[in-house]
């Protein structure tokens, strides 16, 4: 094995080892832990792979022959793809798992963490919704038509805003290279905020399950780090299967076609960390409130940290019965109103969402009391 001491603090390898290696953490930290791992591992490859991908991707009139030419003329081009495509579906979940875990350990009395983390995830949708836009597909382009058309609801400065994001008067091949520019741009923002956030957790500590913040800690290495590396092996091993066996599970078989302004597709479905946000703007008939509703069901998460700021009650989620069983409603609300947006607008469901989306308000304001 490899003798530490004598490497030098100063060097990358020695800075990684303090870092992570020489890591002092509380006693019962659990599983959920991982998360953190995966994500670096995967957000890694993210972008290995994103500076594989434009090495051969023309963004303009050409872009949809070059993701053709890339599956098929470029060797294990399909590979590196599928593989980028599907493993932003993963990081997104991983997120969204993350911020829940954190949610019940009341992490969010940390200001600085908690808001760069919700930023963090916030961008990577952001991100994977501009990727969803760039293989200039038929789903491709009417999908950007339909969420940049949400800016036109903002007073006095929708017409400038609107037509400075199309580049012109419509959706056109300057947008799609405006799109490819902020698709390479957020990524290294993304990355800048996980190295502050990893920079806040080492200074302020991180949460537990009995939210003990003493000093009874052991050294995470070495065992804890095996534990990370058989998770993430684990999900590498998932993601290569997904792209073997089912690559086109998260990608519309309607994106195989040049997009066609003329024709609209019979049914416009997002992506699917986009449903739950997508069924509360339909359960909404007025416009602009739909686009306030939905600024809220957003800003709510850096509400709740900024009000425990101010008010600041210590509350032992692990043994409240009462924050478990909310937790848990407010997760499967969430996972209900995704699945009503995957199937056809019908009255009944119409109004099962409307019933839904109050109850997920309703919990956020019991959270915040």
């Amino acid at each position: 094995m490899l003798n530490f001491k004598l490497v030098s603090k100063k060097s990358l390898f020695g800075i990684v080892y303090r870092i992570r290696f020489n890591l002092r953490v509380i006693k019962n930290i659990n599983y959920n832990y991982n998360y953190r791992s995966i994500l670096i591992v995967i957000f890694a490859l993210q972008i290995i792979s994103r500076i594989f991908l434009s090495i051969f991707y023309i963004s303009g009139s050409s872009a949809f022959n070059s993701v053709i030419n890339i599956h098929f003329l470029i060797n294990r081009g399909w590979f590196v793809r599928f593989f980028h495509a599907n493993r932003a579906s993963i990081i997104i979940l991983l997120l969204i798992l993350h911020i829940r875990i954190k949610l019940y350990y009341r992490n969010y009395i940390k200001i600085d963490v908690w808001c760069i983390r919700v930023t963090i995830l916030l961008l990577s949708i952001l991100s994977a919704f501009l990727r969803y836009v760039l293989p200039w597909g038929q789903i491709s382009f009417w999908r950007a038509t339909v969420i940049t058309n949400i800016l036109t609801t903002v007073p006095l400065f929708r017409r400038v805003l609107v037509e400075w994001v199309w580049r012109g008067f419509s959706v056109s091949v300057m947008t799609l290279t405006r799109f490819y520019t902020f698709h390479f741009i957020f990524p290294l923002v993304i990355l800048r905020l996980m190295l502050i956030h990893l920079f806040y957790i080492h200074k302020l500590g991180s949460s537990n399950p009995l939210n003990v913040w003493g000093y009874n800690k052991i050294n995470f290495n070495r065992y804890f780090f095996i534990k990370d590396l058989v998770t993430v092996i684990t999900i590498l091993i998932v993601l290569v299967l997904l792209v073997t066996e089912v690559p086109l599970t998260f990608i519309d078989a309607d994106n195989w076609m040049i997009n066609n302004p003329i024709v609209t597709p019979e049914h416009i479905k997002p992506e699917w960390y986009f449903l739950f946000v997508y069924r509360i703007l339909r359960s909404i008939p007025d416009k602009r409130l739909r686009v306030i509703v939905i600024l809220l069901a957003i800003l709510v998460f850096y509400i709740i940290s900024l009000r425990s700021f101010f008010k600041y009650k210590t509350i032992n989620f692990s043994n409240n019965i009462i924050i478990k069983l909310v937790l848990i409603v407010f997760a499967c609300n969430y996972f209900i109103l995704t699945y009503l947006r995957r199937i056809h607008v019908l009255p009944h469901y119409t109004f099962y969402n409307q019933i839904l989306t109050i109850v997920y308000f309703l919990i956020i304001l019991f959270i915040l009391k």
